[in-house]
């Protein structure tokens, strides 16, 4: 990532980015690594998901998030991967489901994303290590915001109820 450290050594304040920071695929990703999978993103309002088993999905930087009210009233930021051969899980970009089932071989998981069945697996497989991976989540005041997370997440200016004002660059 040298070539961008030198883009922006060479940057001019006030004059617009030099064309590599809108075209180059390497550069791209690092912004969505540094800025989209490190912060907090509004995802939805906490009335569509208001039952148990209410979810919309949401995507960002190309991931797919499943937010979905679990049986225990609790929200839940769910990776839409599932963890046997990496099928989306949820098709619909919102409905309500008991349980998350996966369309490929059916590997199904409750609302919280445990591992509930699964399917041509050895009598020794531990399920409770291959739940759905989470995102974080938060919900302020019926707002949700969803952080991927990943090696630059941090928890510094998240959204927190009674917040005033939020920046989203305040932990750069």
């Amino acid at each position: 990532m040298a070539a961008l450290g030198s883009l922006l050594k060479s940057r001019r304040p006030g004059w617009s980015l030099e064309q590599p920071f809108y075209t180059d695929p390497a550069i791209f990703e690092a912004d969505m690594a540094r800025v989209y999978r490190r912060g907090w993103l509004f995802a939805g309002h906490a009335c569509q998901v208001s039952r148990p088993g209410d979810y919309f999905t949401y995507d960002v930087a190309g991931d797919s998030v499943i937010v979905i009210r679990g049986d225990d009233g609790e929200l839940h930021a769910l990776f839409n991967v599932c963890r046997h051969r990496g099928s989306r899980i949820c098709l619909e970009p919102a409905g309500r489901a008991t349980r998350l089932i996966c369309p490929y071989h059916q590997w199904t998981y409750d609302t919280d994303g445990t591992l509930l069945h699964n399917t041509w697996m050895a009598e020794d497989f531990d399920k409770s290590a291959f739940g759905l991976a989470k995102a974080h989540l938060r919900d302020v005041a019926g707002l949700i915001f969803v952080s991927p997370g990943g090696r630059f997440h941090t928890t510094a200016g998240a959204p927190r109820a009674g917040a005033r004002e939020a920046g989203p660059f305040d932990d750069l």
